[in-house]
């Protein structure tokens, strides 16, 4: 699952805030005014199931849309990770607030066509990022696959040099341990860099 997709859908979950809206929006009804039982509504929205259920649906696409990004940070790097989500969560609050709440109504024209210039630069901004993000990764793809032949190359190499050299010099640190040569002229390794000699009984 790529990154740009985890952090659009947790984004675009976040976004969709207008159950979190209706039930402001209830609250405020109520307490609008005084007249009877339900203030300044017909009747009391909470008397209804409506406001519970909303409620439950905004805890539930917020803690949905925070594990998502959670995933995503495991993975991905926070710069962009948070930029693809915060940019998707204005963009699905945008679009949600103006189709469902009809935020839009009652607005000049002239707002409107601000408003959908910011939503654009947003965009712009995501295409941008992504586009970026998408070389940056290639590159460090390329360099995981190359460092393990390195490595490879540069043991071997070491290796080589270490066989080479393990009759002739006594005392040479290859891989981090200390060759010693013993009387009979065969190599020994000695982790404390101790040089080991072998000891002729005279009694036998």
């Amino acid at each position: 699952m790529s990154g740009f997709f985890v952090g659009a859908l947790g984004g675009a979950l976040a976004g969709n805030m207008f159950t979190t809206k209706a039930v402001v929006e209830m609250f405020k009804c109520v307490a609008s005014g005084n007249d009877d039982e339900g203030g300044g509504c017909a009747t009391n929205p909470f008397y209804t199931p409506f406001p519970y259920l909303f409620i439950a649906v905004s805890l539930t696409l917020a803690c949905v849309s925070l594990y998502m990004l959670a995933v995503g940070l495991r993975t991905f790097e926070a710069l962009y990770m948070i930029t693809v989500f915060e940019g998707f969560m204005i963009v699905s609050g945008s679009i949600s607030g103006n189709l469902v709440m009809d935020e839009k109504a009652g607005q000049p024209t002239a707002i409107l066509c601000l408003y959908a210039v910011a939503i654009g630069v947003i965009l712009c901004g995501l295409y941008v990022l992504c586009k970026g993000e998408a070389a940056s990764m290639g590159d460090r793809l390329l360099t995981r696959t190359m460092q393990p032949a390195a490595d490879a190359q540069s043991l071997a190499e070491l290796r080589g040099d270490g066989e080479h050299g393990m009759g002739q010099r006594d005392g040479e640190h290859v891989d981090g341990v200390v060759l010693s040569a013993m009387h009979d002229g065969s190599p020994e390794c000695s982790p404390n860099g101790t040089k080991r000699t072998q000891l002729s009984d005279a009694s036998t």
